[in-house]
């Protein structure tokens, strides 16, 4: 029986534990590059239940690379937490030095994947530690335990946007219990995944993590009252907030209440600031199951009397509608967004596929209706 990775749902944080590698050739360093990424880390991966750090990354590094190596020394431990892909982690990341069994594989500048699957998607090159700063290396942290790697290091590295406690207790506790009165495809899990992946954008940008924070949690507050026309209530219940006049001034506010007003991709219309569009950006699915559940989801809601062929069609619809070659959803990219170019393009291929896709939505359909 295969083992596990240690990688579990803790609340709502995804907790993985992790291990990467420091291999050194003179004054340069391996990384993992997958290709057309701007990221660079070093290699390894998960820890599996009942194995050693050292264990584990020996493992990796032969499934990676197909090569063997040594043991050196640990070099640092790092608790990481951070935003991908909409899920908040807390990551235990142990790091240990390596080296090469075969010294000749030291002659090469780059290396491939071994595993044929990943071959053209990813590689292994050397780079110059004193030139990392320039390079958007993963985590951050790790950048400063190369350029000193002189002994072992225990690093907190907090990648989590700085919201005023105070106004996130208010929105946990009193803002967010309203979303019980949605359906599922506009229910409080929504909710936090579109702050998750405003979050993870926003870094790329100069923006009041307070004000964006607020506007995620308030866009679809409205939607039990008037689904049509949900964004201009979800703002003026968020505006008619008196309790957000102790964090926000009434320029803050009409900010908040753009943004809002402006999230939904349907309209057509450009947002009129940066947390308009990150919000409209981050209100798209970038995960292909959560696509169907929240399509099924509402259809199931809203148009009680089709059958499943009929709520499959309607998914199918819907996916055209929004998401095929000239759908509203695919012009209306107002900042970078990469992991929903990759689902737009996965989603594309399904559309295409109509078998695949039918088989895919029946599947949601059973499981929401069991």
């Amino acid at each position: 029986m295969a083992k596990a990775d240690i990688s579990v749902n803790v609340g709502e944080h995804l907790l993985n534990y992790r291990v990467s590698a420091i291999i050194k050739k003179k004054n340069k360093v391996l990384v993992h590059h997958s290709i057309g990424s701007e990221h660079f880390t070093l290699p390894g991966g998960r820890v599996k239940e009942g194995e050693s750090s050292i264990e584990a990354l020996q493992r990796e590094i032969k499934e990676e690379m197909d090569l063997e190596t040594e043991y050196i020394r640990p070099v640092s431990f790092i608790e990481n937490f951070f935003i991908m892909k909409g899920k908040e982690y807390h990551e235990l990341l142990m790091t240990h030095e390596l080296k090469f069994k075969n010294e000749k594989i030291y002659a090469k500048d780059r290396y491939e994947p071994a595993e044929p699957e990943k071959k053209g998607k990813l590689e292994f090159l050397w780079i110059d530690i004193e030139n990392i700063d320039n390079l958007n290396f993963v985590p951050e942290a790790m950048k400063k335990v190369l350029k000193e790697n002189k002994h072992f290091e225990h690093i907190v590295n907090n990648d989590m946007p700085a919201i005023e406690e105070k106004l996130k207790l208010y929105i946990e506790n009193e803002v967010f219990p309203q979303y019980k009165l949605n359906g599922k495809s506009h229910g409080l899990e929504h909710i936090k995944g579109v702050i998750n992946r405003a979050m993870e954008i926003a870094k790329k940008y100069h923006v009041n993590y307070n004000i964006l924070y607020t506007a995620a949690a308030y866009h679809d507050i409205g939607d039990h009252i008037d689904r049509e026309h949900h964004e201009i209530v979800s703002a003026q219940m968020m505006y008619a907030d008196k309790k957000l006049d102790e964090f926000f001034d009434e320029n803050e506010k009409r900010i908040i209440k753009e943004a809002i007003e402006d999230h939904r991709a349907s309209s057509g219309r450009e947002p009129r600031s940066i947390y308009g569009k990150i919000l409209t950006s981050a209100d798209k699915n970038i995960d292909i199951d959560d696509f169907f559940e929240r399509s099924i989801a509402y259809g199931l809601e809203h148009y009680k009397e089709l059958n499943k062929r009929q709520q499959i069609e309607r998914a199918y619809e819907h996916a055209v509608e929004k998401f095929g070659i000239n759908g509203y959803a695919t012009i209306t990219q107002y900042v970078e967004n990469k992991a929903y170019d990759n689902y737009l393009k996965e989603l594309r291929d399904l559309i295409q596929n109509r078998e695949e896709f039918d088989k895919k939505a029946s599947e949601i359909y059973d499981k929401l209706t069991r």
